[in-house]
């Protein structure tokens, strides 16, 4: 394991590279010195890229095998069982990107949001910091694929441990006591348009149509196009009349039309999958790395025709029939299954996930949670004080929330672990407040403070773009809000650990006049 010191960014034997006191760089050592007192974070890191080896290790010997025995003179070689991944031996191979490496790159990415895009490339090359940082360990910036490839082989639970291990360090350092809990909740935009059943119903037979024509590439059989193309064409006109008709008996009547051929569409591709390309793919004799991507095109193809169905069953019901259909049993997006529309409050509803945020007394993110669909904020609230308690090790007297999380029996859960305040802002949460409680000034004050928490949302939103999400699946958002989260948290603590040392400038001045 390598020893990353606090001053690797010191330049070394160049007189041109001089590191500037920039927000990077401040935020960079921090994060370095949380590597230094944590090394568990550097072994965990290596692990996740052991890990994604030995999956790799796996697929190469299963490949070397199946080569071998399609060779007529190894035939009567015996094969081995299917071979398990977390049983393989490592040994010697390419050079590894260090482990430490991929946590700086976890941060920058968290704190840029992106590795790969040109902007974010740029940025990296252009970075001094960056640039010293590689060339104080006689590295240089590695490839975009080779840094994501490294990046997205961390596993959540080691980011997790990561935003642990931060805010150990933060009370450590005095920047906070965690005395103070603030909890809200927000939306963040999936990476996917705006859904229409016309367009999801269109998008998802085309999807499949043209996933079914790529199986020819993998030894399948090639489709018979019959009609499809033709349907394919006349639905596509369909939406955009539909988007743009102007009656109800209008669109009645297109919705009718495009039904039809959704439905002649479906059946046949459908039929196809059954009598020709399932029989074909049980026999397909296919290497190893083609086999796995036959898989995945393949559970794709069904899971899309399966959707197709669910949406032409309930737009029949809802635009012919006069259903009411709840968006719960709606697909809503064809590049992210489990996003969901969020609705807070009066804003315009958005397509994506609700992250649950607790923020602390010195505006550190002490909590996180995020689930699939749109949850009630109020079944949220001693979760996340219980995970707030969990991650800093201090239970914090005073929670402050709003409306949307006021519950009698979450109030009385929190009270009964210890809570010594709960605090909501609103009209809900005065009915359930004693009044003694409601009317006191520590209450009010705490009420007056609560918009702090919408600060915070707005510098993630705004800074770490934490409104506008560009992985899909709730996983890979998850790991994608935690990156975000811990790269504020580094910044954060760059703010506070400055501002307690101008307080600490001003005090014996203060003293002395």
């Amino acid at each position: 394991m390598s020893q990353v010191k606090v001053d690797a960014l010191a330049p070394v034997g160049n007189l041109f590279l001089a590191v500037e006191d920039t927000e990077t760089t401040k935020v960079l050592r921090i994060a370095l010195d949380l590597l230094e007192r944590c090394p568990e974070i550097e072994t965990r890191i290596g692990e996740d890229q052991d890990r994604l080896a030995r999956r790799k290790k796996k697929l190469r010997l299963e490949q070397k095998e199946w080569e071998a025995s399609a060779t007529p003179d190894l035939l009567h070689l015996a094969l081995r069982d299917e071979i398990d991944a977390d049983g393989l031996r490592l040994g010697p191979g390419r050079p590894r990107l260090p482990a430490d490496l991929v946590y700086v790159f976890l941060m920058l990415r968290g704190r840029h949001g992106s590795v790969t895009d040109l902007d974010a490339i740029e940025r990296l090359r252009d970075s001094v910091t960056v640039q010293v940082y590689l060339r104080n360990r006689a590295l240089k910036v590695p490839g975009a694929t080779t840094i994501l490839e490294n990046v997205n082989a961390v596993s959540n639970e080691t980011r997790e441990f990561i935003l642990d291990a931060q805010l150990g360090l933060i009370r450590e350092k005095g920047l906070d006591d965690f005395t103070r809990l603030t909890v809200d909740s927000t939306a963040a935009d999936a990476n996917s348009a705006w859904p229409t059943d016309a367009g999801m119903l269109y998008g998802l037979l085309s999807r499949a149509y043209h996933n079914l024509g790529r199986l020819a590439l993998l030894g399948l059989p090639e489709l018979k196009p019959w009609h499809c193309g033709k349907w394919q064409r006349q639905m596509k006109g369909l939406v955009f009349q539909i988007n743009t008709a102007k009656g109800e008996r209008q669109r009645q009547k297109l919705y009718r039309q495009l039904l039809d051929r959704a439905g002649r569409m479906a059946t046949y591709l459908t039929l196809q999958c059954q009598n020709v390309f399932r029989p074909a793919k049980a026999a397909a004799a296919l290497a190893p790395r083609l086999g796995e991507r036959l898989e995945r095109l393949w559970e794709r193809i069904e899971r899309d025709l399966a959707d197709a169905e669910r949406v032409r069953q309930y737009t029949r019901a809802r635009v012919l029939d006069g259903q009411s259909i709840p968006s719960t049993e709606k697909v809503l997006s064809l590049a992210d299954a489990v996003a969901a529309f969020i609705q807070k409050g009066g804003r315009e509803a958005v397509l994506g996930y609700k992250p649950q945020v607790g923020r602390s007394g010195n505006g550190f993110v002490s909590a996180l949670i995020l689930e699939a669909g749109n949850p009630a904020d109020a079944v949220e609230l001693v979760p996340m004080v219980l995970q707030s308690q969990a991650r800093t090790g201090v239970l914090p007297p005073r929670v402050i929330t709003d409306d949307g999380y006021t519950s009698s029996l979450g109030r009385e859960c929190l009270l009964y672990l210890g809570v010594e305040e709960v605090v909501f802002s609103g009209a809900k949460g005065k009915k359930i407040t004693p009044t003694a409680d409601w009317e006191a000034a520590a209450g009010r004050q705490a009420r007056n403070g609560r918009s702090a928490v919408e600060s915070l949302i707005f510098t993630l939103k705004f800074v770490h773009e934490f409104g506008r999400l560009r992985r899909r699946g709730l996983e890979a958002v998850r790991a994608e809000m935690l990156e975000k989260v811990i790269a504020y948290n580094f910044r954060r603590m760059v703010q506070v650990r400055e501002s307690q040392a101008k307080a600490g400038q001003r005090q014996p001045a203060a003293q002395t006049a």
